[in-house]
Formats: structure tokens, sequence, C-alpha cells
């Protein structure tokens, strides 16, 4: 598991077991679940987001000899 923090626009990950914890300081937010989600997956908040249409745009249009 990760923690997320922000220090002022930026956004910092440190592990959660504890090794990182001297790098903290006050100055540190801990994020909610949803601004992680925000941060990690911008295109799922989107007004139009589609996952389908997200998919298919990951395939590569196949040339005519490809095709028959």
């Amino acid at each position: 598991m990760r923690n997320f923090y922000r220090k002022g626009e930026d956004i910092y990950e440190f592990e959660s077991d504890g090794s990182q914890d001297h790098l903290i300081t006050d100055e540190f937010v801990l994020l909610t679940e949803e601004e992680v989600e925000r941060h990690l997956y911008p295109q799922r908040f989107l007004p139009d987001y589609d996952p389908e249409l997200e998919r298919l745009s990951l395939f590569i249009p196949l040339t005519r000899q490809q095709f028959i």
C-alpha cells in the first residue's frame, strides 16, 4: 500500500511500511481515496469518459493486407 501526500501543488508518494516517515513533515497533507483516484486516473473523472471507447482507442488500425 502506498500513501499519497500533497505539499502545495505537488503530490508525493511514500511507502506505508514506515521506512520513509522521517521525510513527511507537517507541511504534507494526506490525500483521501477520491483524491488519489483523481490523481492516478484523471480520465475517469472527465464528463464524457467511456471505458469502452478508451479500450478501442488502444487498437492499431489494420492495413488492407492485414485485414484480408
